[in-house]
C-alpha cells in the first residue's frame, strides 16, 4: 500500500518535478496555429479562431467557430492577428441570439434580414467565410455614449480607434439592423446581436423570448441587458455561502470581463441587485409551489423543523409532546436609515421568516411597555431596552427557534426599534407558536435569557393588546439557557436552568447564539440595504439554514442517539455509585426524592419551590457579626469570662487600624521617591490621623495588658521581608524601602504577642482576638475572591475587546486599581494568618498562607479555549469558600467528604437521575 503523502510532500514534489514542465506546457498552448493553414474542424477554412473554454482549444475558421458555439454563445474566444491571439468576441464570427424556436433562426426573420441587406445575409457571409475572417460593420454604429458603461469625460484625451473600440464600448447594432444585447454570464459581460422572432401568428414579447433562452431581462421594456439564469444562481450562492455582497459580485464580473481594465467595464450593481431580488423571490415561490399565486399566507414560504413534533404534520392522533422554543435578540443586525425606504417595493411581507410589517407595527403602536422592578440582576437587555441609536431605524433582530435542532420559526423574526423590548419578544412568541402549530399543544418549554423577568407580566401584556393572541390552553414552561443562567442570581439556577426543568431533557437552550454567528456575517451588507431588501436577504439566509438542517437531520439524529446511549451508561453508573454511598451512610434518600418530586410538581405555579435544591451551607460570619456576638455574650456574661469592659471594641479597633496601616504602606510605595509637594502634605496628614488612632489604641491597651509590655512593643516596627509582606509588591519593584520610624510600620500591641501559659484574663482576650481575626480573615478572603473575579472579567470582557488606544488605556487603569485592591486583601489576610498562628496554631490549617500563585486569574474566563483547562484546579480558598472557620479539617473539606457538602451533592444527583430518564425518553422518540 502506498503511503499517504502530506500537503508539504505534495508541494515539494510539484516544486521539484512539475513546476517547470507544466509551465512550459501551459505557455505552449498559447502559441499560434502549428504547421497548419487549414481549420482543425472542417479542414477548409483559415484557422484564425480559438475558444478559451472549449476542451482542447482547437483553432478553427470563423464559420466553424460560429457553428460550434451557436448553443454556447457565452464562451470567450481569441483571434489570431498574425503575431498572437488577441481577445475577440463571438459576435465577430457572425453569431447571433435568436428568440423563439428554441434558439433556432426564425424563418421569417431570415427573410426580413435578406430584404434589408442582401449582401450581408447569413448565406452570403457563409459563401465568403473561407476567404475572409472579418465581418464589415458600419463605424457610424459605434455607440459613442457607451450606454451606462463609462462616463463621457473618461474618454477625453483618448483617441478612438474605429477598428478596435475602447475597453467598455460596444456596437449598438449590426449591419442587419439587429440591436446588440448585453448579457451577464458567470464569466463576465458579453455583447451579442439579438434577433427576435418575427412570426406573424404566435409571436411572443421580447422578454418572454429571452426567458425561453434562460436569459433574465433587466427590465420588461427597452431591454438592453439580461442576466443568465446561471449567473443569478451563482450570485445567490456566493451570498449564501461566501457572504459576498452584490457590489463584490459586480467587481468580480468586471474583472473577469477585463482583467486589465476592470474599471472601464459597466457598473451593474443596481441592475444585479434588482434582478437578484426578483430571481430569489421567483425561485422561492417555485420551490413552495406558489408560482402565480398573488396572496400568500403567513409563513407559507418558509421551512420549519421536520424533527420537532407538530400536530397535523408528523404526529399521529392522540400524541402529546412538549416542544422547546428559544428566543433571543441580535443587536448586530442593525440597519442604517435610508432616504428611499418609504418608496421601496416589498416582495415578501410575512410569508417567510420575517414577520408581517404592517401587523407588527400595529401591535407596537398598541403595546405598552410595563415598567417593572427587577427581582434579579440588571441585564443589558433590560437596561438598554428603551435606548435608541442615532441614524438607525432598526437596532437589532429578534426571533424564535426550536431549542433542540436550531430551526428558525416562520414569521417570528422581528426588528428592534430601540433595544430588546418585551413588546418585540411578545409578538415574536405569539407568531412562532401560531405558525408552527404549537399553540395547539398543552405545554411548550420557552427558554429565554431573562425569563425570570420576562414572564412576570406576560399574560397581562397579551390580554391588554388586541393584536396579540395566545391560546389559553397552551401552558408556557419558563426556563433560561445554561450559559446565561449563571449570570443571574443563584436562585435562578435552580428555578429556571433547563437541567432542573422536568421533561426538558438534555438541552442547553443557547442554540440561537450559534445561529447569530452565521447571520452576523451578512449584517454588513444588509445594514445599508433597503428594509425590503434586508427582509428578503434575512429570509433567504434563514431558509437556507433550515434547509441545511433538514438535509442533515437524519445523520445528526443518529450521532446524537449514539452519544446519548454512551451518556446514559456513564450517568447510570455514576448515579448508581452515589446512590450506594447514600444508602450506606443511611442518608434520607426517600425523603429527598419526595421533596424534589413535590417541588417539581409545584414548579409551574411557584418556581421558588425549586429552592430546595439550593445549598444550605451557611457562610462564615463577618467581623461585625462576630463583634456583635461577643458584645452580646459580654453583656449577658455567658461562655466567655469577663465583664463588659470594652475589650471587644478595643480589639476590633486595633484590627481595623492594621488594615489602615497596610493601605498606607501601599500608598507610600506608589508615591515613589519624588512625590509632589501636595502629595507630601496629604501623606503627612494621613500619618497624623493614623498616629492619633494608634495612641488611643495603646492607651486602652494599658488597661488590659501591662504598661511595661505596651511600652516595650509599641516602640518596634514591623518590617516583613518574607513573601507578601509590606515590601514585596512586585508591581512596584523600584519603590522606596519602608522606614521603621514611619507610623504605618509601627507595631500594635495585641494579646497575641504574649506566648506561653497566661492568666485567665489574658487567655480570654486571646480567645476574643482569635474569633475576631478568623472573621477578618474570612472577609479578606471574600475580597480576594471578588477582586480575582473582577480582574478575570476585566481581561476577558474589556481589555481583549478594546479597539482604540483610549479604551486600552482605560482598561489598563481599571486593571491596575483592581490589582491594588487584590494586593490589599491578600496582605490583610496574611497579617491575620500570622497572628492566628501565634495564639491558635490549629487555625493555621484552616487559614493557610495565601501566596501570589494562589491568586492567579481564572483562565476559564480570560482564555475560553486555553489548553489544559480540563485538568486545571482552583485554588484552595475557592473550594473552601463556605467552610472556612468551621470545625472540619481542611483535608476533609478539600476532598468533598464533609457531610453537608456530600448531602448537597447527593441531592443534586437525584436531579441527574431524572435527567437520565428524560434522555431515555428523547432517545425513544428520535429513534
Amino acid at each position: 500500500n502506498q503511503a499517504i503523502q502530506t500537503q508539504q510532500q505534495y508541494m515539494e514534489e510539484w516544486k521539484m518535478h512539475c513546476r517547470e514542465t507544466w509551465g512550459r506546457q501551459i505557455l505552449a498552448a498559447k502559441a499560434g496555429p502549428a504547421n497548419s493553414d487549414r481549420c482543425n474542424h472542417c479542414q477548409i477554412g483559415l484557422p484564425a479562431w480559438r475558444c478559451e473554454e472549449c476542451l482542447g482549444q482547437q483553432v478553427t475558421c470563423r464559420l466553424c467557430c460560429r457553428t460550434l458555439h451557436q448553443n454556447l454563445p457565452f464562451h470567450r474566444v481569441e483571434r489570431w492577428n498574425g503575431k498572437f491571439f488577441e481577445k475577440a468576441a463571438l459576435w465577430q464570427t457572425g453569431l447571433k441570439l435568436y428568440g423563439g424556436h428554441a434558439g433556432r433562426k426564425c424563418p421569417e426573420s431570415q427573410n426580413v434580414a435578406e430584404q434589408r441587406n442582401p449582401a450581408n445575409s447569413e448565406r452570403s457571409m457563409d459563401q465568403t467565410d473561407v476567404a475572409s475572417d472579418e465581418i464589415p460593420l458600419d463605424n457610424d454604429n459605434l455607440d459613442g455614449a457607451i450606454w451606462e458603461d463609462i462616463e463621457q469625460d473618461e474618454l477625453e484625451g483618448l483617441e478612438k480607434n474605429n477598428d478596435k473600440p475602447l475597453p467598455g464600448t460596444h456596437w449598438r447594432i449590426d449591419n442587419d439592423g439587429n440591436s446588440f444585447l448585453r448579457v451577464v454570464h458567470t464569466n463576465g459581460f458579453h455583447h451579442i446581436p439579438f434577433v427576435p422572432c418575427q412570426c406573424s401568428t404566435q409571436q411572443q414579447p421580447k422578454d418572454l423570448q429571452l426567458l425561453d433562452l434562460q436569459l433574465y431581462p433587466c427590465s420588461s421594456s427597452n431591454i438592453r441587458t439580461a442576466f443568465t439564469f446561471q449567473v443569478l444562481d451563482d450570485v445567490r450562492s456566493c451570498n449564501l455561502d461566501l457572504h459576498a455582497s452584490y457590489y463584490q459580485c459586480s467587481l468580480r464580473l468586471r474583472r473577469m470581463t477585463s482583467a486589465v481594465f476592470p474599471s472601464f467595464m459597466p457598473n451593474l450593481v443596481a441592475e444585479l441587485r434588482r434582478a437578484s431580488r426578483q430571481w430569489r423571490n421567483l425561485k422561492l415561490r417555485k420551490w413552495f409551489g406558489k408560482t402565480g399565486k398573488a396572496d400568500l399566507l403567513r409563513g407559507e414560504l418558509a421551512l420549519f423543523c421536520a424533527s420537532c413534533p407538530q400536530i397535523g404534520v408528523n404526529l399521529p392522533d392522540g400524541w402529546q409532546e412538549e416542544i422547546k422554543h428559544k428566543p433571543d435578540g441580535n443587536m448586530t443586525a442593525d440597519h442604517v436609515r435610508q432616504k428611499s425606504d418609504g418608496k421601496d417595493v416589498w416582495l415578501t411581507n410575512g410569508e417567510g421568516f420575517m414577520t408581517n410589517k404592517d401587523e407588527y407595527h400595529s401591535h407596537l403602536s398598541a403595546a405598552l411597555e410595563i415598567k417593572q422592578v427587577t427581582t434579579c440582576h440588571r441585564y443589558r437587555a433590560m437596561e438598554h431596552s428603551s435606548s435608541s441609536r442615532t441614524g438607525l431605524d432598526v437596532t437589532g433582530l429578534g426571533t424564535h427557534a426550536c431549542a433542540r435542532h436550531g430551526c428558525f420559526a416562520p414569521g417570528s423574526a422581528v426588528d428592534f426599534q430601540k433595544g430588546e423590548r418585551q413588546m418585540n419578544i411578545d409578538w415574536s412568541l405569539c407568531q412562532a407558536l401560531q405558525t408552527t402549530g404549537m399553540d395547539q399543544l398543552p405545554e411548550v418549554l420557552h427558554i429565554y435569557d431573562i425569563n425570570c423577568q420576562y414572564h412576570i407580566h406576560l399574560q397581562s401584556r397579551i390580554e391588554n393588546n388586541p393584536y396579540l393572541n395566545l391560546d389559553t390552553k397552551v401552558e408556557l414552561i419558563k426556563a433560561i439557557g445554561l450559559f446565561h443562567v449563571h449570570a443571574h442570581q443563584e436562585s435562578c439556577l435552580y428555578q429556571y436552568a433547563t437541567s432542573y426543568v422536568p421533561g426538558a431533557g438534555v438541552v442547553d437552550g443557547e442554540i440561537l447564539e450559534t445561529l447569530w454567528a452565521l447571520l452576523n456575517l451578512i449584517s454588513r451588507s444588509g445594514r445599508t440595504a433597503s428594509l425590503a431588501h434586508r427582509t428578503e436577504l434575512l429570509d433567504d439566509h434563514m431558509g437556507d439554514s433550515n434547509h441545511k438542517k433538514l438535509v442533515h437531520i437524519v445523520q445528526t439524529t443518529i450521532k446524537k442517539y449514539v452519544r446519548a446511549q454512551e451518556g446514559i451508561l456513564v450517568s447510570q453508573t455514576y448515579l448508581s455509585d452515589m446512590t450506594d454511598i447514600v444508602v450506606e451512610q443511611e442518608l434520607p434518600l426517600n425523603e429527598w426524592t419526595t421533596e424534589i418530586e413535590e417541588a417539581e410538581s409545584k414548579r409551574q405555579q411557584d418556581v421558588e419551590t425549586m429552592n430546595c435544591m439550593m445549598p444550605k451551607i451557611a457562610k462564615a460570619a463577618s467581623l461585625k457579626e462576630v463583634q456583635a456576638s461577643l458584645l452580646w455574650k459580654d453583656f449577658h456574661n455567658v461562655e466567655i469570662a469577663g465583664d463588659d469592659d470594652g475589650a471587644t471594641d478595643w480589639l476590633v479597633d486595633g484590627i481595623q487600624i492594621e488594615g489602615t496601616q497596610i493601605e498606607l504602606q501601599q500608598h507610600v510605595r506608589r508615591l515613589g521617591f519624588k512625590p509632589t509637594k501636595e502629595k507630601k502634605v496629604a501623606l503627612e496628614q494621613r500619618r497624623k490621623r493614623l498616629l492619633n488612632r494608634i495612641k488611643n489604641f495603646h492607651s486602652t491597651s494599658s488597661r488590659f495588658l501591662t504598661v511595661q509590655l505596651v511600652q516595650e512593643h509599641s516602640q518596634r516596627a514591623v518590617i516583613v521581608s518574607e513573601q507578601d509582606g509590606n515590601i514585596s509588591d512586585q508591581e512596584l519593584p523600584d519603590a522606596p524601602a519602608p522606614v521603621p520610624s514611619d507610623v504605618e510600620n509601627s507595631q500594635l500591641v495585641f494579646p497575641s504577642m504574649l506566648v506561653g501559659p497566661q492568666s485567665a484574663g489574658v487567655a480570654s482576650l486571646q480567645a476574643r482576638e482569635a474569633h475576631l481575626r478568623e472573621a477578618r480573615a474570612n472577609e479578606a478572603l471574600e475580597g480576594v475572591r471578588e477582586t480575582i473575579s473582577l480582574l478575570s472579567f476585566q481581561y476577558a470582557s474589556r481589555k481583549k475587546k478594546s479597539t482604540s488606544k483610549t479604551q486600552i488605556t482605560k482598561s489598563w487603569d481599571e486593571i491596575k486599581q483592581i490589582s491594588q485592591s487584590l494586593s490589599y486583601h491578600r496582605r490583610v489576610y496574611n497579617h491575620n494568618h500570622w497572628a492566628l498562628k501565634k495564639i491558635k496554631p490549629a487555625a493555621a490549617q484552616k487559614f493557610p498562607f495565601l501566596s501570589k500563585d494562589d491568586c492567579n486569574m481564572s483562565t476559564a474566563i480570560t482564555e475560553l479555549n486555553a489548553p489544559g483547562q480540563s485538568k486545571a484546579q482552583l485554588a484552595w480558598f475557592w473550594t473552601e469558600a463556605q467552610n472556612l472557620g468551621s470545625d472540619e479539617s481542611p483535608i476533609a473539606v478539600r476532598s468533598g467528604l464533609v457531610g453537608r457538602d456530600r448531602i448537597q451533592e447527593c441531592k443534586f444527583l437525584l436531579v441527574d437521575r431524572r435527567t437520565v430518564h428524560q434522555l431515555a425518553q428523547f432517545i425513544d422518540f428520535t429513534g
